[in-house]
């Protein structure tokens, strides 16, 4: 199997160059990173005690795992904790909301030679793997040098279950390296099992995204900013949008200009080497609209282009209603339906959900959301924005969501607790 898995991770890398060459040097993605992952820039990390690599692959991961390595610092002071993304915005994300970490870094391409460069004779005491993303190479180099290897809030969407219980010698090998597996729910738990991970290496924990503490502004803030983008009445957020997404979201939303003067529509699209594109295809729609990083005034701006990361927390605050994307493209699977809740926001979120089928269930049991096909959006939006204690009922809802499911991060840091007390005291 690792031959078969070093043949075809060369097979697939030498397939895609093509399509990375032109997304570097016409795209200008990855330029942050590339060099870093290929092990080209030396990553000088501390051996602490303990020693703790956290993986998580993006924004959404990193922003879940928050809480939890925040307790681990505080519980282990002398920790080293290395902190690795594969995405630019994941690694922003992870320098700005964990400045207690000992180390941001980008996560080694899976080539053995790379792996080994930047691991070089560190010993790792525990790699946390965040949800799902397994690189093989890495993991063994890790587990060589003596780390136990958790799955933390981990989850298997039913599109990969299939293809993996599809190929169950593949399977088997590819969670091999992993010593236990934290999981969200028994839907979870029942798919792992099912591809015979043994249920005794299987435990459930409450999501980690139930535990993060979100940041809010004080009502001045608030009414200041409200003032600021010239909200009167209401407005939308359409959340962490992704290729193809915004045509099919504003094809729906633009016509309710017509009905609500006052309403205001916010765009965030996902990865800011969109941010030109999606200009693009706003202009093509002839509706007023400004860019949040340079705009003098948003008076009668109709449409806030959001050209700038880190905003969308504090737009879910101000908003009447939010469209979380990433649910309206079927490669992507959708996105943390949980945010806007937690400001008491009501979410409506597209078709494609599912790498976040737990966050599904959750919401739609909580009637806190709605799960809308594209071409229902506009008829969706336009009922609930004539029903102002549906949408109010619904946030409170939503904001019930966390309190009666958290949990997770204590149970979480129990059970590593526990694991490195028995590691340490091993002779």
């Amino acid at each position: 199997m690792w031959f078969i898995y070093k043949f075809l991770f060369l097979f697939l890398t030498l397939f895609y160059l093509p399509k990375f060459l032109y997304d570097y040097f016409f795209k200008k993605k990855y330029r942050g990173c590339f060099l870093r992952r290929l092990g080209l820039v030396s990553e000088k990390l501390r051996q602490g005690s303990p020693t703790i690599w956290v993986h998580a692959v993006s924004v959404g991961e990193i922003k879940g795992a928050k809480a939890l390595i925040q307790r681990l610092k505080d519980q282990y002071p002398l920790s080293s904790i290395i902190v690795s993304s594969i995405t630019q915005t994941g690694h922003e994300e992870a320098k700005k909301i964990l400045p207690m970490v000992d180390h941001h870094i980008f996560l080694p391409i899976d080539f053995s030679h790379i792996v080994k460069k930047v691991v070089g004779k560190l010993k790792i005491d525990m790699v946390l793997i965040v949800e799902t993303d397994l690189w093989p190479n890495f993991l063994k180099k890790c587990k060589k040098s003596g780390a136990e290897i958790l799955l933390v809030n981990g989850k298997i969407s039913d599109r990969s279950f299939k293809r993996l219980a599809a190929a169950p010698i593949f399977s088997r090998w590819y969670y091999s390296l992993i010593n236990f597996f934290l999981v969200q729910d028994e839907v979870y738990r029942s798919r792992f099992i099912d591809l015979r991970i043994p249920a005794e290496h299987i435990k459930i924990v409450p999501n980690l995204k139930l535990d993060d503490a979100y940041d809010e502004l004080d009502q001045d803030s608030l009414e200041s900013l409200r003032k600021k983008f010239e909200i009167k009445d209401i407005s939308l957020v359409v959340g962490s949008t992704h290729e193809g997404e915004e045509m099919i979201i504003l094809d729906q939303l633009v016509p309710l200009f017509n009905q609500y003067s006052n309403l205001k529509v916010f765009v965030v699209p996902r990865h800011p080497e969109r941010f030109d594109e999606v200009e693009r295809i706003i202009k093509k729609y002839n509706i007023p609209y400004a860019k949040i990083s340079n705009a003098k005034t948003f008076h009668n701006k109709k449409i806030i282009l959001v050209d700038a990361m880190g905003q969308l927390r504090t737009l879910y605050q101000l908003t009447t209603l939010a469209v979380v994307a990433g649910s309206f493209n079927p490669k992507i699977g959708g996105h943390n339906i949980l945010e806007p809740l937690w400001y008491s926001t009501p979410c409506l979120f597209g078709p494609h959900m599912h790498s976040q089928d737990q966050f599904v269930n959750l919401v739609l049991r909580a009637k806190a959301g709605r799960q809308v096909d594209s071409n229902d959006l506009q008829k969706t939006v336009h009922e609930l924005l004539n029903d102002d204690f549906k949408l109010k009922q619904m946030g409170r809802r939503g904001k019930d969501i966390f309190i009666k499911s958290s949990g997770g991060t204590e149970q979480t840091l129990e059970f590593i607790q526990k694991l490195l007390e028995k590691k340490k005291a091993k002779p």
